[in-house]
């Protein structure tokens, strides 16, 4: 994927297998011979080149003059920045700032370099620079409201969590303790925690500043953001650890990471959420029927029933199910086994349910057919114009606000 021409060489990005060494997404080379296009390959960098292609434009690698390359790698799922030679292979630069696709350099023979910078505690921006980090940020995203500070935001700390299964090892994730700024609920010794599932779900939980955590940070939750076995940064071997176990290993990579925090006495065992969309959101009710570690659960236009997700799905994702479930039709079971609306009765904590009414990736009757067979307390709330991920700012806060009312009143009960 990426491929891209430094003016006498093609490049691309690729994860093929080379014997001896990790299949991690990296550039590759290709020359010209006899009228073919032979690959040439590069010296292994280390850490993933690449990123799923679920948007256009993105860059992982650019060519610099003489033959050389600029790269954004992932170690572990943290991005660094690299640099190729020629000469002496990869290195990585200390580079102070946190691109969030590959620096771009500059045509005015300056040598700098410019990215879109995504740094934890800052809002994204615009950023200029040389190799050593940026000189310059403007024309941030969004402004800090008056009297934010630092204190005001958490940071994540990264877990590697020893799992002892056949898949591999260590599993990944994002740790956010409560912040305690003067804007912030002051936070208690042992907080409750809202366990986080990305989509995808060949997605990633990333470490740049998210409103989604801060939210709940800034409100006396601890927040656990999980790389479960199947998402991107990792390797090839973590991603395809999730083929054919959508739905079984993600579930049990969110609850280990939780028994982990648990075991250090890191957060309220007796306070613990999830809440997952699209895709994660089959793994919250997943992880809410077959454990007892979450006292309530919030799936954000979330898949109830895998078989209509194939027949409803745009054409982008028409076979993804294929490698992450079993193929179709042929494994029709196994779809209906890993459907939440095949075992309605083993979903007995609260749900709160939040769709939009024009989703046509996972369309509101997902939420309205599994809402309709459960027990206990569900709600179900709709965001009539709203697609598969919310953008209305209203609807943005009325949701969260909603979900934080829920938990407060599954707490209190």
């Amino acid at each position: 994927m990426e491929p891209f021409w430094d003016g006498t060489r093609l490049y691309a990005l690729s994860d093929r297998t080379v014997e001896g060494q990790e299949r991690l997404w990296t550039p590759i080379a290709f020359d010209e011979a006899q009228g073919r296009w032979e690959p040439a390959l590069l010296p292994p960098a280390g850490g993933e080149i690449g990123l799923p292609a679920w948007v256009f434009g993105q860059r992982s690698c650019v060519p610099l003059e003489g033959g050389g390359l600029l790269a954004r790698g992932l170690y572990h799922g943290v991005a660094k920045l690299l640099r190729y030679e020629p000469e002496s292979g990869w290195h990585v630069l200390a580079f102070e700032g946190t691109p969030e696709n590959v620096p771009f350099p500059l045509e005015d023979g300056s040598g700098r370099v410019a990215w879109l910078d995504a740094p934890a505690d800052q809002p994204p921006a615009v950023a200029l620079g040389g190799f050593e980090g940026p000189t310059d940020r403007f024309r941030l995203a969004w402004q800090v409201p008056e009297g934010v500070t630092k204190e005001d935001i958490a940071t994540p700390e990264t877990l590697q969590i020893d799992v002892d299964d056949d898949g591999p090892s260590p599993l990944y994730a994002l740790f956010y303790p409560p912040a305690h700024g003067a804007h912030c609920l002051p936070a208690e010794e042992t907080p409750p925690l809202v366990v986080i599932v990305h989509g995808g779900p060949t997605g990633q939980a990333r470490t740049d500043l998210s409103f989604k955590v801060q939210w709940w940070t800034s409100r006396g939750f601890a927040v656990l953001d999980v790389n479960y076995r199947g998402s991107t940064g990792f390797g090839r071997a973590y991603r395809e650890a999730l083929d054919g176990q959508w739905g079984v290993r993600d579930v049990c990579d969110c609850c280990a990471a939780v028994r982990y925090l648990i075991a250090q006495g890191r957060v309220d065992p007796a306070r613990c959420v999830i809440r997952g969309s699209s895709a994660g959101g089959l793994t919250v009710l997943s992880a809410l029927a077959q454990s007892d570690l979450f006292v309530a659960g919030t799936s954000l236009y979330g898949v109830t029933d895998l078989r209509g997700l194939v027949a409803d799905t745009h054409r982008f994702e028409a076979r993804y199910t294929d490698r992450l479930i079993a193929p179709w039709p042929e494994g029709e079971a196994v779809y209906r086994a890993r459907s939440p609306l095949s075992w309605p009765e083993k979903i007995t904590a609260p749900v709160l349910f939040l769709h939009g009414g024009a989703d046509q990736v996972v369309p509101l009757s997902q939420a309205e057919a599994l809402v309709a067979q459960l027990a206990g307390e569900q709600q179900l709330h709709i965001y009539p114009h709203e697609g598969h991920g919310f953008r209305a700012p209203d609807v943005i806060v009325d949701s969260l606000q909603r979900e934080l009312a829920f938990y407060q009143q599954v707490f209190e009960g």
